[in-house]
């Protein structure tokens, strides 16, 4: 319902109405991301109109209303098989990075529910473990010195995983690998990469460290029918090539790399998925005891 003001009594004569403000406050939207960044890339999604609005944040964090609603048109989407990419949108940033005195900082915006920080060591000595040293649930930013019950802990391989709720459901999760040394924590090349909705969507290692008694296995998954190539490089040899393989649109593929012969030190785990000109790469990195 319209509703005339207050009257305004100038010379002018009335002759019909006017809107200068109209807003949508129910409809059948869906969010699908959000982010505190300059820019924001949405990929993977199928034809139609998209919409896409803006809040101002200021530095003591309060935000202004939301602006007018901006659409735009994807003319080239993913075909409409039914399938939906959900990208994770829990975390709108989770970096982790050195902190003074060796311990680390953790850069955290959330959309809603707290994070669960968790840190596991990886490796002792020549055994793969997967003993969780410490555990942290906070709503925001916080710096760990690096101690546990007020001692460091021993040099090693180690990685942080930040866990919180996902819009509209489900848990956006992030690992982050870690290596302490005797002047403290460091942040090491990713065993796993975070989900999208590109091509190649998934591509994610079981763990940073492996040995001849715990075997690397990879998992990855495209959004559409692709052909991907695994390629194991130490340094810059290529010590393991797998057969390239055509994969089907959203469907996991769970592959144990064979190292026989592999001598201990760090390897990195090539995944390239290609479809027509399109290609996507993603590269992670573990250790072999």
């Amino acid at each position: 319902a319209l509703a005339l003001g207050d009257p305004q009594f100038v010379n002018v004569i009335r002759t019909g109405w006017y809107v200068d403000d109209i807003r949508l406050v129910r409809g059948t939207f869906r969010e699908i991301g959000r982010t505190s960044e300059k820019s924001f890339t949405v990929a993977g999604k199928r034809k139609g109109t998209y919409g896409y609005r803006v809040r101002a944040v200021f530095n003591d964090g309060i935000t202004s209303a939301p602006s007018n609603l901006a659409s735009v048109v994807v003319t080239r989407g993913v075909p409409d098989s039914g399938e939906r990419c959900a990208t994770a949108s829990g975390f709108t940033r989770a970096r982790v990075a050195r902190a003074k005195g060796g311990g680390l900082r953790f850069d955290l915006r959330l959309t809603g529910a707290p994070a669960v920080v968790e840190i596991f060591r990886a490796a002792d000595g020549r055994r793969v473990v997967r003993r969780r040293v410490a555990r942290f649930e906070r709503r925001g930013s916080f710096t760990w010195d690096g101690r546990v019950r007020g001692r460091r802990l021993p040099s090693g391989l180690y990685y942080a995983k930040l866990r919180t709720a996902q819009r509209p459901r489900g848990t956006d999760t992030r690992f982050v690998t870690l290596r302490r040394t005797s002047r403290g924590f460091t942040v090491a090349p990713a065993f796993r990469r975070t989900r999208s909705c590109g091509l190649l969507s998934r591509a994610e290692l079981n763990h940073p460290a492996f040995s001849a008694s715990r075997r690397l296995v990879l998992g990855y998954a495209t959004t559409q029918p692709a052909r991907v190539t695994v390629t194991v490089r130490r340094g810059s040899r290529v010590v393991r090539r797998l057969r390239t393989r055509t994969t089907r649109a959203n469907r996991a593929v769970r592959v144990t790399l064979p190292q026989r012969g592999l001598r201990p030190g760090t390897y990195r785990v090539v995944v390239e998925a290609r479809k027509g000109r399109e290609r996507r790469r993603a590269t992670l990195t573990a250790r072999r005891l």
